[in-house]
């Protein structure tokens, strides 16, 4: 109890700093701050773009500046704290596209091979697809899709090299929950593509009608 009235009046003495431009104090429960919060809710949402296998690909900001920092220290610090902030940017992209996305019968998430989600310990795809499983009131299910290949990191590769990594990587488990059905595929970050078009490729084999895609950000 007193260990827990320190902390407290430590934070409100000493507010964390925003982990976005790490000038202002974060606006909490956001970890940041109001300022950074309403610059990204103001950002302009990037026009859909379709791949060789999904028909449109949603996306809530491009990839750089505070958007960038929040998702790297999301995914690579397991700074969970984030998902305040993607939970506002992605209610706002869905009511925009709204429309487009309706008629969706079963949403899935990108997955990661076990290992790497062993080490990361969670998978950020799966927590993005279930906020939009709410807002869009479509179920999600992370047991569709599996990564059978522990491909390398992909951050610095060609986009020729990326796709050659990915090929054959993912597989469809289960047929019954695709065949016939629209699917809305979801990621984090959209920057080649070539993750989400692999994924793409197998839900078509496996007879999805159609596939469409969500992203926090995209690479523009």
């Amino acid at each position: 109890m007193i260990a827990e009235l320190v902390r407290s009046s430590i934070t409100l003495l000493f507010p964390d700093p925003c982990q976005a431009c790490g000038k202002r104090p974060a606006a909490r429960p956001l970890p940041i701050c109001g300022d950074c919060m309403a610059l990204l809710a103001r950002g302009a949402t990037p026009a859909a773009v379709s791949s060789r296998y999904i028909e449109n690909i949603f996306s809530c900001l491009p990839y750089e500046g505070a958007i960038k920092k929040c998702v790297t220290s999301f995914k690579y610090s397991g700074k969970l704290k984030f998902m305040s902030v993607f939970e506002r940017l992605i209610g706002r992209a869905v009511m925009k596209n709204t429309f487009r996305l309706c008629g969706a019968d079963i949403i899935v998430p990108v997955p990661m091979h076990p290992v790497k989600k062993y080490r990361r310990g969670f998978n950020q795809a799966e927590i993005i697809a279930r906020v939009l499983s709410v807002l869009l009131s479509v179920r999600t299910d992370v047991r569709v899709l599996i990564k059978k290949r522990n491909t390398p990191a992909q951050s610095r590769s060609s986009r020729k090299k990326r796709f050659r990594n990915l090929k054959n990587s993912f597989a469809v488990v289960d047929r019954l929950k695709i065949v016939g059905r629209s699917v809305v595929l979801v990621d984090d970050v959209m920057t080649t593509g070539a993750t989400l078009d692999e994924c793409a490729r197998e839900l078509r084999k496996a007879g999805a009608k159609s596939v469409r895609a969500f992203t926090l950000a995209r690479t523009l």
